[in-house]
């Protein structure tokens, strides 16, 4: 075994473990629906989980099996309350009892050892991010466009990663210590995406809902207690276009190349992370 140089047992590591969401499928349902002059069917994303260990000098993250593929589905829907299609310009129709949007996921569970000169043994904390280089389908550029002049500041994402986690004592952490190094262990933590900046961090529909207005007989706004403002008027091609960027999130996460790789690293709360 080649021996360690006094600069590389020096050297401090935060790592990263990997959640791979393998064999994700965008399915078809036939539950409830965008409804944008044509029917445009929701989904779900299904995934199992693979792992990649990676250990430092001072820090060791391990994540282990998940119990069920459920733990790791995240259903990218509405918020399962109906949007009247007669009033808006993109209505939704929970009513066949699709539960609606659940963004949130139970983590396998997870162990943190790390030594007592760690820089985050006194503020451990728990990152959360979906690396570009991992997770192509997530992101996005001017090329993936077809609903012209309502986005700026490309590239874009789909969803984007949960919050931070502070690790402390509380349900589902627990510490052992003894003397040299510390280990938490973490169970059944559930961690929540939320929308990208493809859909201006906010569901589809109330995305399209806020740069487009279904005009009545006397061309007023159907946005409740929100006037027209700098909103235009839905067109048939622009419908047409809404339906394609739908789709085309479906197609990214179902075909080849498509899934989630969620990073998590082990940080230093305390150093502003």
């Amino acid at each position: 075994m080649k021996k360690q140089t006094k600069l590389e047992k020096r050297r401090k590591t935060v790592l990263g473990a990997v959640l791979g969401f393998g064999a994700v499928a965008l399915l078809t349902t036939a539950t409830a629906t965008y409804i944008i002059s044509v029917n445009n069917p929701s989904g779900d994303v299904n995934g199992n989980v693979t792992v990649d260990t990676i250990k430092g000098d001072l820090v060791e993250l391990k994540i282990g099996d998940t119990d069920t593929t459920d733990d790791l589905k995240v259903n990218l829907a509405e918020s399962g309350e109906a949007i009247p299609s007669d009033s808006y310009a993109v209505g939704y129709d929970p009513s066949s009892g699709n539960p609606g949007a659940d963004l949130e996921i139970t983590l396998p569970n997870i162990t943190l050892t790390y030594g007592s000169d760690w820089s985050g043994a006194e503020s451990p904390k728990l990152q959360f991010s979906l690396d570009e280089a991992k997770n192509a389908a997530n992101h996005l550029d001017s090329s993936d466009v077809k609903v012209q002049n309502v986005r700026e500041g490309e590239p874009w994402t789909y969803v984007d990663a949960p919050d931070a986690e502070t690790i402390t004592e509380k349900p589902g952490m627990t510490k052992q210590t003894n003397g040299k190094t510390t280990t938490w262990t973490i169970t059944g933590l559930k961690v929540e995406f939320k929308w990208g900046s493809f859909f201006g961090r906010m569901s589809p529909a109330n995305f399209y809902n806020s740069k487009f207005y279904k005009a009545d007989d006397t061309g007023s706004s159907a946005l409740d207690g929100d006037p027209i403002g700098t909103r235009k008027e839905l067109t048939v091609d622009t419908a047409g276009h809404i339906v394609e960027e739908i789709n085309a999130m479906k197609t990214a996460f179902e075909g080849e190349g498509g899934g989630l790789v969620l990073t998590v690293t082990a940080v230093n709360g305390g150093a502003g992370a």
